[in-house]
């Protein structure tokens, strides 16, 4: 091989090597050099040495390029299942732990794929343009922490609404009407909701709505079971509520502002909106 094909080939396992470092810096030799990790590096050059080999069969260079930031994705998505499966330092890691990782796996993919690659070809043209195609590898990760660090805005702070005891209860009529879910909790900070189906106008505030709702609920419906919204049901300081919606499987959260109306909140027939109470 040529020298152009072999000094990417060092560049990148050295760099792999220092990722290693970095995991050992943050952890310690014996979590991080283990049979297991042996098993997967070893797993890791037999895939990336059969890629570079399908990649040699491809006649375009473009398409090469397509296929493999295609498979790069999808073993970015094996690596983070696998890899949480396989090494008991990724838990208490963190983010760069595992990033740190997934750099030394994609590293190898890339230093055992030039090397298959430039071994076969016989001009020697070097792999590195394609090797770029690696980056969707990362995406996972990246991706995980960011669905990560949204789920962990805390609730008790976003856009809290607190019943209007002062204010009249608002009368609603049914015209120009949704009709949602509720999933509301009875008591702060409740591990079940009760859920209410109700037809409202589209054009009231959120905050109309829930304050018609509540007194509604508590002195019509089911007044033995109301909803709370004091600390003591009549006495104490006033609940806080959040009002969202939740989406792809409990990941990602659309808050809505209790001052808007259901249609400028975006709220669509049988959307299901999730109100919280927390204690202050």
């Amino acid at each position: 091989m040529k020298t152009e094909v072999i000094l990417p080939i060092i560049v990148y396992s050295v760099v792999a090597i220092l990722c290693l470092v970095g995991l050992v810096a943050r952890h310690s030799g014996k979590e991080i050099f283990t049979k297991k990790l042996l098993a997967y590096t070893l797993g890791i050059i037999a895939v990336a040495g059969g890629l570079g080999a399908i990649m040699f069969r491809v006649g375009s260079l473009v398409l090469a390029f397509y296929l493999i930031e295609a498979l790069a994705l999808m073993l970015g998505i094996v690596h983070v299942v696998l890899s949480r499966k396989l090494f008991s330092f990724l838990p208490t890691g963190g983010f760069w732990s595992e990033l740190l990782l997934a750099a030394f796996a994609v590293l190898l993919i890339g230093a055992s794929f030039s090397a298959m690659f430039g071994w076969l070809t016989p001009s020697g043209l070097p792999a590195s343009l394609l090797v770029t195609g690696l980056v969707p590898f990362l995406i996972p990760v990246l991706v995980l922490y960011a669905l990560y660090a949204w789920n962990a805005i805390p609730l008790k702070i976003y856009k809290k609404w607190f019943y209007p005891v002062e204010r009249p209860v608002p009368l609603v009529e049914l015209d120009n009407t949704l009709r949602l879910n509720f999933l509301v909790t009875k008591r702060p900070d409740a591990p079940v909701s009760n859920r209410f189906t109700v037809t409202l106008p589209a054009d009231r505030t959120l905050d109309e709505l829930f304050q018609f709702m509540i007194y509604s609920h508590n002195h019509e419906e089911d007044p033995e079971h109301p909803i709370l919204y004091h600390e003591d049901n009549t006495e104490g300081t006033l609940l806080g509520w959040i009002f969202y919606r939740e989406s792809w499987g409990g990941w990602v959260k659309t808050y809505f502002d209790p001052s808007l109306s259901l249609l400028r909140n975006g709220l669509k027939p049988e959307d299901t909106i999730i109100a919280r109470s927390f204690s202050n």
